[in-house]
């Protein structure tokens, strides 16, 4: 399911745990996007690390519904998740100024789920 996704820095556990997270995401109505990104998509993190992933929505009122879906994926697995969430007008509003944060993200992270594909 995660193809694009380079894991030589990821568990069997934390493999697992994106594979749900991209599955719960895509069964939400709104969820655009989410990307796997920071230091365990890098692989410079140092002891434990959680699974970064930057989620984009549509709407700002789906953001307890999308947390509390990794939620049970982190009690699931056991593996630490911490969502950015954003909705679409902030992704594109800092895409299009060129923040410093999305163009590492876009540039380092893997798609977990795209809509439009």
């Amino acid at each position: 399911m995660l193809s694009g996704i380079h894991f030589k820095f990821t568990s069997p556990t934390e493999i697992t745990a994106l594979e749900k997270a991209a599955s719960a995401l895509s069964l939400i109505e709104g969820v655009e996007k989410a990307i796997f990104f920071g230091s365990r998509m890098r692989g410079d993190f140092e002891g434990p690390s959680d699974l970064d992933i930057l989620i984009v929505i549509t709407e700002i009122s789906l953001k307890d519904q999308v947390i509390r879906a990794l939620h049970d994926i982190e009690l699931e697995q056991d593996v630490p998740i911490s969502p950015t969430i954003m909705t679409v007008k902030e992704y594109e509003t800092n895409k299009r100024m060129r923040s410093g944060f999305i163009e590492n993200v876009e540039r380092e992270g893997g798609v977990l789920y795209d809509f439009k594909r």
